[in-house]
């Protein structure tokens, strides 16, 4: 293969992938901001299996913030608004949750994290088999985007503020 179509490959694969995570991530975010006790009660499952109960009386505003952040996160991959910033907090995201989801498949302490609320059911060896697609494709944005400029512009703010009303006010309003 020469050096343009690798490039051409690359860009498409990239681009691919932004928009799947991308897709995935406002679903995920949008169903469960939705639902906030429902995501604050599978959030109290998880603190209370690993026994972190100081967290335990902020499930409910855990469920809005983990939800809103995961929506505006991939609305904000969907229009590339601070691409380099958002990359890097989906490759830590992916990273973790990936971790999180082999300890609770091996572990079993919880019958489903909760990942896609109460619209799809998955098991917890469905859900880190979901993760394992996903870290790849968030390396492969995270790689890309290292040359992006870190300096945001009046149009990342504009869009930042935006998509931050729009995840946020749907869970305070529900």
């Amino acid at each position: 293969m020469d050096a343009a179509l690798k490039k051409k490959v690359w860009r498409v694969t990239v681009e691919v992938s932004r928009i799947v995570i991308a897709v995935v991530f406002i679903f995920s975010g949008f169903v469960k901001v939705v639902d906030p006790w429902g995501a604050g009660l599978k959030i109290g499952e998880s603190l209370a299996a690993f026994n972190m109960d100081a967290l335990y009386d902020w499930r409910f505003w855990l469920g809005i913030w983990l939800s809103g952040a995961e929506m505006m996160m991939g609305m904000m991959l969907l229009f590339r608004v601070r691409i380099r910033l958002v990359s890097i907090f989906l490759t830590c995201a992916m990273t973790f949750f990936t971790i999180l989801t082999l300890v609770l498949a091996i572990w079993d302490p919880v019958e489903d994290c909760g990942c896609f609320g109460e619209a799809i059911k998955m098991t917890n060896w469905g859900t880190f088999i979901k993760n394992l697609v996903l870290l790849p494709m968030s390396l492969m944005v995270f790689w890309d985007s290292r040359r992006k400029p870190i300096i945001p512009t009046f149009r990342d703010g504009f869009f930042m503020l935006l998509f931050g009303s729009i995840a946020f006010g749907i869970g305070i309003y529900s």
